[in-house]
């Protein structure tokens, strides 16, 4: 009687056991095909939150751990899918979507190499849509090689120039054969102005050695009387550059246009090719070399190749005003293209420095000198004399950042051009005021 009692009790427990196993398998069931629709709508942080408690019954069931996999991935949660979506894997490995939102979650958690395997295995598999999967490479490709930056800047200047035509003082000019009384309007006149500018660049990873580089801008000066003084350029730029962070080169391709009292003056197309070397921690070399065809629009005689090479060392001091010092060497030759233009050829060479400096995070001085010597090759036709200029120009400023993206330039320019032809010997002060905002 105490066995049949016994067998009694185990085999009622073990219907217990059945129906309320069979009652839980339904609820998951039902939790599943809730969560499934869930899925399905993109709500996935609801579809997670049910799946989620049962993951220690269903754990193994492909349909189970892929929804759960895919609720976690899309609720932000890519961490936690990733062990459902092994699960997937190894029990099912063609698993219809698995292994591109395997590869999506490594690419989340930042482990590049596992999700470029197993995107490629989704790829192969032919288990990726394309819009999905020029998505994916977009996304490794910022992560690996970069984002594409934009910036520029806006500015308005005011100033006043006490020579605004860069010529001499004196109203009579003699020549070998004639004396000339110089109209007002043809030495140096002074002006109140206002220059406008603008600019804008671009820089787009190629891959993960090299850049994409593009830029322009736009400078309009306006005077308060002098019109015939006033201009306007343009100037655009294309290239490409590398990304070392040692050893730093580029190439452009570049066009500029200059307008003279609405008339078009000069327009430009050249090659540039700057380098920059890094020397240490602190200091570091700069050159580049820059061609360019000019073409005058009413005085082809002037057409030239204009070709400039220059060399630069520059150096933070260590100091506790953080100076940063400058001084550079350049030279080049302006080569008429034809005969007739000789006398505007020239060669020059150039001696340069500065130095910038922080009174405070806001404030910075600055200061540059130049010195700039060009001989021409034939005689004036009208002086009857081969020009020589030696020109000295002295800079001094101070840039004070207003906010995170303003900046205000107070500056000083002079400069005094010695020149064996007269109306080409002059000085010539500047005084003006900068705003600029900047984009990043």
């Amino acid at each position: 009687m105490r066995i049949s009692r016994t067998f009694f009790a185990i085999f009622v427990a073990a219907l217990f056991m059945l129906f309320t196993s069979a009652a839980t398998a339904n609820a998951d069931e039902a939790a599943i095909t809730e969560a499934g629709q869930l899925v399905y709508s993109q709500q996935y942080q609801l579809a997670y939150e049910i799946l989620a408690p049962l993951e220690s019954d269903q754990a193994g069931e492909p349909v189970y751990d892929y929804l759960l996999g895919i609720a976690a991935l899309r609720s932000g949660k890519s961490g936690l899918a990733l062990f459902p979506l092994e699960r997937v894997i190894a029990i099912q490995p063609d698993y219809p979507g698995a292994r591109f939102a395997i590869a999506e979650a490594y690419l989340n958690i930042g482990d590049i190499e596992a999700a470029k395997k197993e995107f490629k295995i989704a790829q192969q598999n032919g288990d990726v849509e394309q819009s999905d999967a020029n998505q994916f490479q977009r996304e490794l490709d910022r992560i690996t090689i970069g984002l594409t930056q934009v910036g520029g800047s806006i500015g308005l200047e005011l100033g006043y120039d006490d020579n605004v035509t860069s010529t001499t003082s004196d109203n009579i000019i003699r020549t070998p054969n004639v004396v000339v009384t110089l109209d007002d309007d043809a030495n140096d006149i002074e002006e109140v102005f206002i220059r406008i500018k603008g600019s804008a660049w671009l820089q787009k990873p190629l891959s993960r050695k090299y850049n994409l580089l593009a830029g322009g801008g736009v400078l309009t000066r306006i005077n308060e009387s002098a019109d015939e003084q006033e201009y306007t350029t343009l100037d655009a730029r294309i290239g490409i550059g590398n990304r070392s962070k040692e050893s730093k080169y580029a190439a452009y391709l570049f066009g500029t246009s200059l307008d003279r009292d609405s008339d078009s003056y000069q327009d430009s197309l050249g090659l540039l090719a700057q380098w920059r070397y890094k020397l240490g921690p602190d200091s570091h070399l700069s050159s580049f070399i820059r061609t360019a065809q000019l073409d005058y629009a009413d005085q082809s005689d002037r057409d030239a190749l204009l070709t400039l090479i220059s060399v630069a060392y520059v150096r933070k001091l260590d100091s506790t005003r953080s100076p940063v010092f400058f001084a550079g060497i350049s030279g080049g030759s302006n080569d008429p293209d034809s005969s007739s233009g000789d006398e505007f050829g020239y060669s020059l060479v150039a001696l340069n420095s500065g130095i910038e400096f922080s009174l405070s995070d806001t404030l910075k001085p600055y200061a540059y000198a130049g010195y700039m010597k060009r001989d021409f090759d034939e005689e004036d036709s009208i002086f009857g004399t081969t020009r020589e200029d030696d020109r000295l120009t002295i800079r001094l400023g101070v840039r004070i950042k207003q906010a995170a993206d303003w900046t205000i330039k107070p500056e000083l320019t002079y400069i005094d051009n010695d020149s064996n032809i007269p109306t080409n010997d002059y000085d010539r002060t500047m005084i003006s005021v900068l705003l600029q905002r900047d984009f990043n």
